[in-house]
C-alpha cells in the first residue's frame, strides 16, 4: 500500500482513507484466522414485481363502455320524453279547452232557442193559436233551427278536436323516431367507444407483457448468477480454509497469534511512522479503533514510541 508524507498541519481525509484501509486489511487478517463454514444454500428467491394486464374480456369491456355512459344515455333519453311530454300536455290543455269551448257554445245556443221557443209559444197561445197548426209549425221551425246550430257547432268542435288529436300522434310518432335514432347514435357511440377501449387494453397489456419478459429474463440471469456466485464463495471458503491449515502447520497453534499480533503492530507502526508526531499521535488517539485490533498493550506501546520521537 503507498503511503503520502502527512505534514502536522494537514491531517487530511486521504490520510483517514489510509487509516481504513489499515483497519480494513487487519479485519480481513482476522477473518483468515477462523475457519469459515461454506454458505448455506437456500432456494432462490425473487422480488420482483410484475405488473398487472388489464381486463380484455369483451362483455367486461363493453359493460365497462356502457356503464361509463349510461349518464349520457339517460340524459339524452330524458330531454327527448321531456320535450315530447311537454307538448303533448300542451296539446291536452288545448284539446280540454277546445271541449270547454264549444260545450259553452252549444249551452248558449240551447238556452237561447230554449228561450226563443218559449217566447214564441207564448206569443202565439195569447193570440189563441195555442193548440193549432200554426203553433206546432212555429215550434218545428224553431226545433229545427236549433237542431241545425247544434249539429253544425258539434262538428266544428269534433274537426278541431280531431285536428288535436292527430298533432298528439304525431307528437308521439316524432318522440319515437327520436328515441329510435338515439338508439342507434347511441349503438354507433358505444362501439366506438368499445373500438378504443379494447385498443387501449391491447397496447398497454402488450407493453405489460413485454416488461414482465423483460423481468423475467433478468430475474433467471439473477437465479443463474446467484448460484454461479454461491458456488464461488463454497470454493473460495474451501481454498482458503486450505491456506489456513497450511498456515496453522507453519506456525503451529500456540505461535499463530502472536504472529498475526506482529503483522498488525507493523502495519500500524509502517503507517504513523511517516506522519509527523503531532499527525501520528492525532490519528492514533482520534478514537478507539487502533487500540481495539491492537489491543491496550501494544497500543501503549506505539503511543510511546510515537511519544519518543525527536521530530
Amino acid at each position: 500500500m503507498p503511503l503520502i508524507n502527512v505534514t502536522k498541519n494537514d491531517i487530511s481525509e486521504e490520510t483517514k482513507k489510509q487509516k481504513q484501509q489499515i483497519l480494513d486489511k487487519i479485519k480481513n487478517m482476522d477473518a483468515f484466522l477462523s475457519f469459515t463454514p461454506n454458505p448455506e444454500v437456500k432456494e432462490y428467491s425473487s422480488n420482483v414485481q410484475y405488473l398487472k394486464q388489464k381486463e380484455s374480456n369483451p362483455e367486461v369491456i363493453k359493460n365497462k363502455v356502457e356503464s361509463n355512459l349510461s349518464g349520457y344515455k339517460n340524459f339524452e333519453i330524458n330531454k327527448i320524453n321531456q320535450k315530447a311530454d311537454s307538448d303533448i300536455n300542451k296539446l291536452l290543455n288545448k284539446v280540454e279547452e277546445t271541449k270547454k269551448l264549444y260545450d259553452d257554445k252549444i249551452q248558449k245556443k240551447e238556452d237561447y232557442y230554449n228561450s226563443a221557443k218559449e217566447n214564441k209559444t207564448q206569443k202565439l197561445a195569447s193570440n189563441g193559436l195555442g193548440r193549432s197548426s200554426i203553433m206546432e209549425q212555429g215550434v218545428a221551425e224553431v226545433e229545427g233551427e236549433k237542431n241545425q246550430v247544434l249539429n253544425m257547432l258539434q262538428k266544428e268542435a269534433q274537426s278541431e278536436l280531431s285536428n288535436l288529436q292527430n298533432q298528439k300522434k304525431r307528437l308521439e310518432i316524432e318522440r319515437d323516431d327520436s328515441l329510435a335514432n338515439f338508439d342507434i347514435q347511441y349503438a354507433l357511440k358505444v362501439q366506438e367507444q368499445i373500438d378504443k377501449l379494447t385498443k387501449e387494453v391491447q397496447e398497454y397489456n402488450d407493453k405489460v407483457q413485454k416488461y414482465n419478459n423483460q423481468l423475467s429474463l433478468e430475474n433467471e440471469k439473477r437465479a443463474r448468477d446467484y448460484a454461479k456466485q454461491l458456488q464461488k464463495n463454497i470454493e473460495n471458503n474451501e481454498n482458503r480454509n486450505k491456506e489456513l491449515v497450511q498456515f496453522l502447520s507453519k506456525y503451529g497453534y500456540g505461535n499463530y497469534y502472536a504472529h498475526a499480533q506482529k503483522q498488525k503492530e507493523q502495519l500500524i507502526k509502517d503507517f504513523v511512522d511517516v506522519l509527523d508526531k503531532q499527525s501520528a499521535l492525532e490519528v492514533m488517539l482520534e478514537n478507539d479503533d487502533f487500540k481495539d485490533v491492537l489491543g491496550e498493550e501494544s497500543f501503549n506501546k506505539i503511543i510511546q514510541q510515537i511519544q519518543e520521537r525527536k521530530d
